[in-house]
């Protein structure tokens, strides 16, 4: 018996010290790749001296655990670094193809992996010596790789491609061995793989002859994705930041989304090929990318080329270093293509802007739209040739292209210095489109116009010989018309754009523009500067996305002696005014400055599944700007949460101005119709004379704050206003208290008129009220002074004492009925009549009434 209890106890005292297995652990959370919490229940705890092959299943690391031994995924393994935990493998994790690992971390991604530095030949996480990477998904957490010689960071081992790597999520350093290796990717002889990066904060370094992002030396193409993120890539020596190793092929790189920061010190391009590689295509939809090389900022490295550049959109600045193009490359067989976006391209000394390195030609290069910026290098041109070389073929098909020459021996377009060749051919199709050179170093016959352009400005046609220094347009300056000031005076406007159809979304720069007639553009309008806009009596300008104007920026527009010119957005771009500043789901844009003197604008911003945006004024997010209203007839409806005029959600309703016209304000729930947007204040709102019928939504001011929101100014001089609250809020103040104690700002309501016909209604106000002249309303049929407190639900109007005739002014004629009163020979006077009688103002019509009227109508007092 002792000896079995003694056997016993030994082997309980051996399962106490065993890890607790995967039944027995309690559950724990991670991020999935969709940003949902999950729970896994079914899992290994990661510790030290466990079995280095890690099956199918869950591995959770709850401490700070080293491994010393390389790491072996076989099959499917799911990693979780749990937040405050490091898990450090000292020689990396092999996954090679056919695997697959995936890293999760917590809500806090604090969980931390070091892989590496790895053994020579290996990934710090990937493939083996000679192995190619197998799929690598990280979500979250904090991962710093590194490689050993001739491998990647993550991706392939030495000659191994680099797999399927998807980033998804989490802090990522990737960095390849100092000798020579990948970030992130392939390596020497092989594809980069499919990498593919959607968000998270990527930093990958290459080392030698290597990709910092992509693939090795004499890499052999592959796919490089980026979508979403924040994405750092530097090249310190022969390979890309984004793209091929020397001597590679940098097969297909795509940016959509995300702000990139790539950078080459030596001689890789910053996304593209590096030194002397050959061949791939890069393509940019969208994003924020700023790619700076001591090579091609976007193309070729020393000597190398990709065949094919497309950029469709975003923000794109690119910057070579000598001898190289901003945008391109050595080869004459390339092509660059820009469609759309922001391009600012510079090329380094006797590189082109956009175009060829040093003795080269640049290849074809097309321009269908966008808004360009470029600078050549000495020697070269802005857009085409790099230095001692002919140009290509150069397409103006679209765009807003400037182009800004080198001032040692730079040209704007075409060839470089002490070459000619090649053609430029104009074909504009907007009218806004232009393209503003320097000069054009081609041979005259070479310059082709496919169909008749002009010089900006003017009637003027635009030749070989006159186009330097000068915008190159679409249309002439029509015949002049004319359209009325604002102060109702007529003007004629001889310089001007015609609005035309177009596919693409256009930018107004600095000028005139005219809607001659009906017209629908289905894309969002920029205005870019300072923009006038004239509504021609007949025409209906739909511009159903809307117009921006951000801060900074300007739209006045006015309409002809009719005032019948429409300009109707009903389709409005989501997070945006449908007159005013644009906006997104993380950012909005104060707007800049609109004025409106005439025509029928009918500005809807609460259309289909727009949220947030005023109907003129800010974006979500986004004050009101300056908004002056001087005529015409107007009706604006603010989006969700935003006001009819002033502030999108969030957004302060800027400086409001309405000195005529007929207007129609509607905010939308929690928001003012005049003034600020949901939860936030009206600036000042001015309003001197027109038709103002403001109503807030449910718990915004007609005239005033959002919900719980007030208001620094609102003074009104004139006009016939009508301002209604929602629910709980007021017709000129503030928007729905929360609660008696909450803190609003309400600075001074003051109520004025200018003329007789002017008059004021508001369903309540939310503070005593100033005056600047008397009002009276009617109670119950008795007339009764307005004061500071006694004016809500009640409709207010002038008196003048002494104008029995409501003339505008005391005169004879008025002495003459008042001396009728006085004496008993009048009657059926009205009300407001026996009160203007009282000019003594003492409740009786007597003698003294006569007397200073009498006076009054001799202006001697």
């Amino acid at each position: 018996m002792k000896k079995t209890l003694a056997v016993l106890l030994s082997v309980l005292l051996i399962i106490a010290v065993l890890p607790l297995s995967a039944s027995a652990m309690d559950p724990v959370n991670y991020i999935d790749e969709n940003g949902i919490l999950q729970t896994v229940s079914v899992y290994d705890t990661v510790y030290s001296s466990m079995n280095t092959t890690w099956a199918n299943g869950w591995y959770v690391v709850t401490e700070d655990v080293t491994i010393s031994s390389r790491i072996t995924v076989n099959s499917t393994v799911n990693l979780l670094l749990c937040d405050g935990a490091t898990l450090t493998c000292s020689r990396g994790i092999n996954v090679k193809n056919g695997n697959t690992l995936n890293i999760f971390g917590q809500v806090l991604s604090t969980g931390i992996l070091i892989a590496g530095p790895a053994s020579s030949s290996c990934a710090g996480i990937g493939g083996d010596d000679g192995q190619d990477c197998g799929t690598i998904t990280i979500n979250g957490g904090v991962i710093e790789a590194t490689s050993g010689y001739w491998a990647a960071g993550i991706g392939g081992g030495a000659g191994g491609s680099g797999g399927l790597i998807i980033i998804n999520g989490g802090k990522v350093h990737a960095a390849g061995s100092n000798s020579g290796g990948t970030g992130i990717g392939g390596c020497k002889n092989a594809s980069c793989g499919d990498i593919r990066i959607l968000k998270g904060t990527v930093n990958a370094e290459n080392g030698g002859n290597y990709a910092a992002i992509g693939g090795g030396e004499y890499s052999t193409g592959g796919s490089i994705t980026i979508s979403g993120g924040n994405v750092t890539a530097t090249a310190t020596s022969f390979g890309a930041a984004i793209g091929s190793g020397s001597s590679g092929n940098c097969g297909t790189i795509t940016i959509s989304g995300g702000t990139v920061n790539a950078t080459s010190t030596v001689a890789g391009a910053a996304i593209g090929t590096g030194r002397t590689g050959a061949g791939g295509i890069v393509h940019i939809t969208g994003g924020d990318i700023t790619a700076i090389s001591n090579n091609c900022g976007i193309g070729g490295g020393d000597g190398g080329y990709a065949d094919s550049i497309v950029i469709d959109g975003g923000t794109v600045i690119a910057q070579a270093g000598s001898n190289c193009a901003g945008i391109g490359g050595n080869s004459a067989t390339q092509t660059i293509t820009i469609n759309d976006g922001h391009i600012t391209a510079t090329g380094g000394q006797s590189g082109a802007g956009i175009g060829g390195n040093n003795s080269s030609t640049g290849g074809t290069i097309t321009f269908n739209g966008g808004v360009v910026d470029v600078y050549g290098g000495q020697g070269s041109a802005a857009i085409g040739a790099g230095y001692a070389s002919n140009a290509g073929d150069i397409y103006f098909n679209g765009g807003q292209i400037t182009t800004t020459k080198h001032n040692q021996d730079g040209f704007g377009v075409g060839a470089a210095y002490a070459r000619t060749g090649g053609t430029v051919h104009f074909n504009l199709t907007n009218a806004s489109d232009f393209v503003l050179a320097d000069n054009y170093h081609v041979n005259n016959d070479s310059i082709i116009f496919d169909h008749t352009h002009y010089i900006y400005g003017t009637s003027t046609q635009a030749t070989a010989s006159n186009i330097t220094g000068n915008k190159v347009v679409k249309n002439a300056m029509s015949t002049p018309i004319h359209y009325i000031d604002e102060s109702g005076d007529d003007q004629i406007c001889s310089s001007y754009n015609t609005v035309i159809v177009s596919t693409e979304a256009q930018t107004w720069t600095s000028g005139w523009y005219a809607a001659t007639s009906d017209i629908t553009l289905n894309s969002r309008i920029t205005v870019s500067g300072n923009v006038s806009l004239i509504l021609c009596d007949g025409a209906e300008f739909k511009a159903r996305k809307g117009i921006t104007v951000n801060e900074g920026n300007s739209l006045t527009i006015y309409s002809q002696e009719d005032g019948l010119g429409a300009l109707t957005v009903d389709n409005c771009e989501n997070y945006c005014a449908a007159i005013g500043a644009s906006g997104s789901t993380t950012a909005g844009n104060n707007c800049g400055s609109v004025t409106i003197n005439g025509g029928i604008i009918k500005a809807d911003a609460k259309s289909q599944s727009n949220q947030y945006g005023a109907g003129i004024g800010g974006s979500k997010n986004g004050n009101g700007g300056n908004i002056t209203i001087n005529g015409g007839e107007i009706s604006a409806k603010g989006a969700d949460s935003a006001a009819g005029i002033g502030g999108g959600l969030s957004g302060t309703g800027g400086n409001i101005e309405i000195n005529g016209g007929s207007v129609e304000a509607l905010g939308s729930s929690r928001a003012a119709g005049i003034g600020g947007g949901g939860f936030e204040d009206a600036d000042t709102v001015i309003i001197n004379g027109g038709t103002v019928n403001a109503n807030g939504g449910e718990n915004g001011a007609g005239i005033g704050g959002g919900w719980n929101s007030g208001f620094n100014s609102i003074i009104i001089n004139g006009g016939n206003v009508n301002a209604v609250g929602g629910l709980d809020a007021s017709g000129i103040g503030i928007g729905k208290r929360d609660s008696a104690s909450s803190v609003i700002n309400q600075g001074d309501i003051i109520l004025g008129w200018t003329s007789y016909s002017d008059s004021i209604y508001a369903s309540s106000c939310s503070k005593t009220v100033e005056y600047s002249n008397e009002f009276y309303f009617n109670d119950n049929g008795q007339l009764l002074k307005a004061l500071g407190d006694n004016i809500d639900g009640r409709l207010l109007k002038p008196i003048v004492f002494g104008d029995l005739d409501s003339s505008g002014d005391v005169e004879f004629a008025d002495y003459a009925v008042i001396k009728n009163i006085v004496t008993g020979n009048v009657s059926g006077l009205t009300d407001v009549q026996l009160l203007a009688a009282d000019y003594y103002y003492d409740t009786a019509v007597d003698a003294f009434d006569m007397f200073y009227v009498d006076k009054a109508a001799n202006s001697l007092i």
